[in-house]
């Protein structure tokens, strides 16, 4: 997402929106059709630069709302993941609960290293 927007780090609590999936999608040469049953979808955030600060890392992180948690689960992807502590801005509680609730996808949000 990061690349997408044209920054080096989404800021603190921005909510990825649909139009940003597509547009990065498209960026890349993908489209909406590009998403199959089972993927695992990645969003690099640009947080992974502040792995050695921890309190900026834990601080309103950015992450996807609860439009593109919905698109996910009607792609039937399986799971998905981010460059920061949580696939949700800020810790979202409705997204929490969208991917807890039985929707078969689960959320990797524990700043996993996206930049190869």
């Amino acid at each position: 997402m990061a690349g997408y927007k044209g920054v080096d780090r989404l800021p603190n609590g921005y909510e990825v929106t649909v139009s940003d999936v597509f547009g990065a999608l498209e960026k890349q040469g993908w489209s909406e059709d590009s998403i199959c049953d089972g993927d695992a979808l990645f969003f690099r955030n640009g947080w992974s630069q502040l792995w050695s600060q921890p309190e900026e890392y834990s601080n309103s992180p950015p992450g996807i709302g609860f439009e593109v948690a919905r698109w996910v689960e009607a792609r039937n992807a399986t799971l998905i993941g981010s460059d920061s502590w949580t696939s949700g801005p800020n810790g979202c509680r409705r997204f929490r609960e969208l991917s807890r609730g039985g929707n078969g996808f689960e959320s990797l949000g524990m700043g996993i290293d996206l930049r190869i």
